[in-house]
């Protein structure tokens, strides 16, 4: 996947309150394991530290694919 799918992925899982109203000055991708064509992903939201966390896992939660924080 490129850059910007994971960046779409984090946006998919914003709460909607904080998509819209969010101007984000730092955006942080930690990259973990390749997510490979056809397969699928969830993503789990967090907010933490004043931080905007979106983690980027298999569907059975085994594999950690990305990590994505925004602030």
């Amino acid at each position: 996947m490129h850059n910007l799918n994971y960046i779409e992925l984090a946006n998919e899982a914003l709460p909607e309150d904080v998509y819209k109203g969010a101007l984000f000055n730092d955006v942080r991708i930690a990259y973990k394991k390749e997510i490979k064509l056809g397969e699928t992903v969830k993503c789990k939201y967090t907010f933490e530290d004043n931080k905007h966390i979106v983690v980027v896992k298999s569907e059975d939660d085994t594999v950690t694919h990305a990590i994505i924080e925004l602030s």
